[in-house]
């Protein structure tokens, strides 16, 4: 009994870590969309734009977005707004905000 209460408690916690984690996202085709929403602070992890690609944001509050080493990709006081991404690798993106917010990084399309 002691062991399966143990076991349960093991599992809950690999899966609470496992969705704390932020997850790599690739946006590599014309139909690839990166979604993120979420409220106050938070990691999105790594997204690879294969072209160059629109990010549109909503929020409640002014929304920050930063990479890894501190670069600030995205400031703004508009709760809402997009923004044009080169193509590349966006390393260790988080969203600094008080407020609800949600993220979408679409291709870009071509002219």
């Amino acid at each position: 009994m002691r062991t399966h209460r143990v076991r349960l408690a093991l599992v809950a916690l690999v899966a609470a870590l496992a969705c704390a984690l932020p997850v790599a996202a690739t946006a590599s085709s014309k139909h690839e969309t990166v979604t993120r929403s979420g409220n106050g602070n938070a990691r999105l992890g790594t997204v690879r734009l294969h072209r160059a690609g629109v990010l549109r944001w909503r929020a409640t509050a002014g929304l920050q977005l930063y990479d890894r080493r501190g670069f600030m990709v995205l400031t703004s006081r508009a709760h809402h707004g997009r923004l044009t991404l080169r193509r590349g690798v966006y390393r260790g993106l988080r969203v600094v905000t008080r407020g609800q917010w949600r993220i979408v990084i679409r291709p870009r399309h071509r002219r």
